[in-house]
């Protein structure tokens, strides 16, 4: 319990509510002297301790209602044939995991346990957007079929049609539908703990170093005026940012609190934190490699990108950047060469592509691969910018999958609505299933937040 307190805490926290070290040990201890029976008690130390604004109660009582009101499996008044296979199992115990035990026994304990184990193993917490919930549900559902459920079911079956048991009512149909309705139950339960996820990072803390009069402008809609006239406002991000990762690289130097580790550490001194547990992981930096769409759809965002981009090239060992249409063309030098409002204005002339040809993304993809593959690396980020429009030419989107298995992270930004994705010649539903994360990065805004999760 402990443990999913701390969750709900880092919840809370998410979505802007502050709470102190001090108040999460005053709730865990509040929560040690009234317990978990009563819920309306256990409620009221957990808001007492953790709330003091009036504006955080919506956000307290809906996270509650998420973390301890969790959904369970409901299963039915085990059958007789339920019952006789479940006492079968127990004469097999040593035969079988137990995983499958469970599973087939409907135990709701073990099964709630390992959709737990499944999440963790597959960082659902990383979740922040509606449209990852499909990638996470199939991630999550094949890592289940990767346990070798399906074989110990045909290993059991073997071992009751050897003991003479699959007769008098019990047939091996009987058994392997009692084995597929336990998987319906877990995948249930797999799609309530993603929706979990997903609602306790929704309406995060706002950023607002970016007014909102100019950062929820769509980039397609902002004049070359209005462009030169965000100047500032892009410099004073750079500024927060950068701002942020001082504070970040002054605490690395005698790491940060381990809140965790320190609370079970106090239980042999009876709750009172006497060792403090700090954890000194080093942050190392990472490379980059930015792959822009510069058609005039899309050349704003990509412009407003390549320039927060550089503005931080510092945090990071090597930044490599590339444009294209119909080809693709390597700037890394254009930037280095000149500031980066001028490199902007440069690209044009020395990026050596058709600024004026048809985008064809699956020619652009194939002559990254053939050409740029090694750019790539277990450290490097890849961030693609663009709508996915690809005039109904071949998308080749299996070049993601192979640049995927060698990058950290591919990240794709679209400046088109989400609910667009998909619709008439855009691919990106066929690039999806190879890139880590998709955002919808329409402004000024929605790039920020974007680019303060990549470095800060």
């Amino acid at each position: 319990m402990k443990d999913v307190i701390l969750d709900f805490i880092d919840g809370l926290k998410f979505r802007g509510v502050r709470v102190s070290v001090s108040e999460t040990m005053d709730a865990l201890k509040g929560v040690t002297e009234i317990g978990v029976a009563d819920k309306a008690a256990f409620k009221s130390v957990l808001k007492a301790t953790l709330i003091k604004d009036k504006k955080d109660i919506s956000n307290f009582e809906e996270l509650f209602e998420l973390f301890f009101n969790p959904s369970s499996i409901v299963l039915a008044e085990k059958s007789e044939l339920e019952k006789k296979v479940a006492a079968l199992l127990d004469e097999a115990k040593d035969l079988f995991s137990e995983e499958f035990m469970g599973l087939m026994q409907g135990d709701p304990k073990m099964m709630m346990g390992l959709v737990a184990g499944i999440a963790q193993a597959t960082n659902l917490k990383d979740i922040r957007f509606p449209m990852q919930s499909g990638y996470f549900f199939t991630k999550m559902s094949g890592m289940l079929s990767g346990m070798g459920l399906d074989r110990e079911l045909s290993d059991f079956v073997d071992f009751l049609r050897e003991r003479g048991y699959l007769e008098n009512g019990m047939g091996e149909h009987n058994v392997r539908g009692i084995f597929d309705a336990r998987l319906t139950n877990i995948k249930d339960l797999i799609r309530s703990e993603i929706k979990k996820e997903q609602e306790k990072h929704r309406n995060p803390k706002k950023d607002q170093v970016v007014p909102d009069t100019e950062g929820e402008r769509n980039f397609s809609e902002l004049s070359e005026q209005e462009i030169e006239d965000m100047r500032d406002t892009v410099k004073a991000l750079v500024r927060k940012i950068k701002d942020t990762l001082a504070i970040r690289e002054r605490r690395v130097k005698r790491g940060r609190f381990d809140i965790k580790r320190t609370i079970r550490r106090s239980l042999q001194y009876g709750g009172v934190p006497i060792r403090v547990i700090f954890r000194k992981k080093k942050k190392t930096k990472g490379q980059l490699v930015t792959i822009c769409d510069v058609s005039r759809s899309v050349w704003n965002a990509s412009r407003f990108m390549l320039n927060l981009l550089y503005s931080l090239q510092d945090q990071f060992d090597r930044v490599r950047s590339f444009v294209f249409v119909s080809d693709l063309g390597e700037v890394t030098k254009i930037f280095g060469r000149y500031e980066n409002n001028e490199a902007l204005k440069r690209l044009v002339s020395e990026a050596g592509i058709n600024f004026y040809s048809y985008t064809d993304y699956g020619e652009v993809l194939l002559r990254f691969y053939h050409d740029y593959l090694d750019a790539v690396n277990r450290r490097t980020t890849v961030i693609i910018i663009g709508d996915a429009r690809n005039n109904y030419m071949a998308h080749n989107a299996w070049v993601l999958e192979k640049v995927k298995k060698r990058a950290r992270k591919i990240y794709w930004l679209n400046p088109e609505p989400e609910r667009w994705w998909g619709s008439g010649d855009s691919d990106m539903d066929e690039f999806i299933p190879y890139i880590s994360e998709a955002r919808e990065c329409r402004n000024l805004k929605q790039l920020a937040r974007f680019i303060e999760d990549l470095v800060v």
